[in-house]
């Protein structure tokens, strides 16, 4: 394994959130897989967005193949980190007998590679349940981002983001540099972005690139939701990190929620039978899309809308000032209304759409 540690920003700051004045940054490990031959390394581009705050230190580790044993070597990193970023994705590969370019591609061995890797993979980010693990929730069933997403954990297994890992933070993306407060009824999912009701934790902006440009992928989505997590983790460092994916779930907008609600119960009464469950499984588009349209076109995604990043801060804060007095629903509950003046009928429903979900 490569560690490149490059813009690195190791500083002191005056806390008065801790118990004692000072404090060392709380650190993001941007974590990649190599791929060779790019013209721009995936990992300078997630980088670009991850390490973009001076005030967060952040480093790097990257792999140089998809070898399972070589994951063991993350442990020495994983263990100085708060928030892990993990930009990538892998699938099952394809049903034995589809036709291969390549004459010579072994379908048991990679099989067996893939369930290997995926097995060490799960068995690392468990091993660490303080860190944070922001992944990207993946973009559609191909490399190419263009291409319409789909739902995530029933047609499109991408690992790692559909581990059922309480300190993985699943991130679907909005194809905006910014949310803004006065638009959070009008996002939508980015079209090459996976979703989910079940397995996209949260959804929420990407960042422009060097070139001024917006960055295409959940790649991009995750570690925008990585330095969230990390600024809260660094001022507030008594959280845990289900506690810091709870606050981050918790403070996100969530549209049209008479029908989340109702799509939520359609889920838990019907099961399988369920419109929800339909609008996952569809394969053809066009279907999925009208499924999706009969559940009123709400966001798939488990906190319902997109992330709040003030609300974020200010849960966390009415939450660590509470001294344990408030539970991260009421702090982010009182985030929504301080932050975003949303009415009492409002909460109410929130609180009764994050009880059925069961967040």
């Amino acid at each position: 394994m490569k560690k490149q540690v490059s813009s690195k920003f190791l500083f002191i700051t005056i806390s008065f959130f801790s118990i004692s004045f000072f404090a060392f940054a709380e650190p993001i490990l941007v974590f990649e897989f190599e791929v060779p031959g790019e013209k721009v390394p995936h990992i300078d581009l997630v980088a670009s967005v991850a390490c973009s705050d001076p005030n967060l230190e952040c480093d790097f580790a990257y792999l140089e193949s998809y070898e399972a044993e070589s994951l063991q070597q993350l442990r020495r990193s994983i263990q100085d980190a708060r928030v892990v970023n993990m930009s990538f994705g892998f699938e099952e590969p394809k049903i034995k007998g589809a036709p291969r370019p390549d004459e010579d591609f072994d379908f048991d061995k990679q099989r067996a590679d893939y369930i290997k890797l995926k097995d060490e993979l799960h068995g690392i980010i468990n091993a660490y349940p303080n860190v944070l693990f922001s992944a990207a929730a993946g973009n559609g069933s191909s490399e190419d981002p263009g291409l319409p997403g789909l739902p995530l954990g029933y047609q499109n297994m991408m690992f790692p983001a559909v581990y059922d890992s309480e300190n993985i933070l699943s991130v679907g993306a909005i194809a905006t540099d910014k949310i803004e407060v006065t638009k959070l009824d009008d996002y939508k999912y980015a079209p090459y972005s996976n979703f989910s009701l079940f397995e996209v934790d949260i959804v929420t902006n990407v960042e422009k690139g060097r070139d001024g440009k917006l960055l295409v992928g959940t790649s991009f989505s995750a570690p925008v939701a990585a330095k969230i997590a990390a600024r809260i983790r660094q001022k507030h460092q008594s959280l845990t990190a289900v506690q810091v994916k709870e606050i981050l779930i918790k403070s996100s907008y969530v549209q049209k929620i008479d029908k989340a609600i109702e799509a939520s119960r359609d889920w838990l009464e019907n099961g399988r039978s369920s419109t929800v469950f339909k609008a996952h499984t569809a394969y053809r588009k066009i279907q999925r899309d009208s499924w999706i349209q009969g559940l009123g076109g709400i966001m798939l995604a488990k906190s319902g809308g997109p992330l709040v990043e003030d609300v974020a801060y200010q849960c966390a804060d009415n939450y660590g000032k509470a001294l344990g007095l408030l539970s991260i629903t009421q702090a982010c509950l009182q985030a929504h209304e301080d932050r975003l003046f949303t009415s009492k009928e409002q909460l109410d429903k929130m609180k009764e759409l994050w009880s059925l979900r069961g967040i």
